[in-house]
């Protein structure tokens, strides 16, 4: 079992190792949604969130899972709502939605 705190590390050393290197990216703490299950983390560039100009932001950046029970990171798409993907996530893994 791993904690916010934990799960917050992990996700960051995810995104870390996928952006770094051409852009700068950061979690979105306000909008982190906690579930029985584990975390969801939303991201964008620190450019877009000094800037706010739509070029500066990420496309296709979907939330990222990090699961209490293992710490196991899953991007999640962006293909729909954040909330379409989440249902539609616990229901192919059987997860209470709680």
């Amino acid at each position: 079992m791993i904690d916010k705190e934990s799960a917050y590390r992990v996700a960051n050393e995810y995104l870390s190792e996928r952006y770094e290197s051409h852009m700068p990216v950061t979690i979105l703490s306000e909008y982190t949604i906690e579930k029985n299950y584990g975390w969801l983390f939303f991201y964008n560039t620190k450019k877009y969130l000094e800037t706010k100009i739509f070029r500066d932001g990420l496309a296709g950046n979907g939330p990222l899972l990090v699961e209490k029970s293992n710490g196991k990171v899953t991007a999640l798409g962006s293909y729909t709502s954040p909330e379409e993907i989440i249902k539609d996530f616990e229901r192919e893994r059987g997860f209470s939605s709680d």
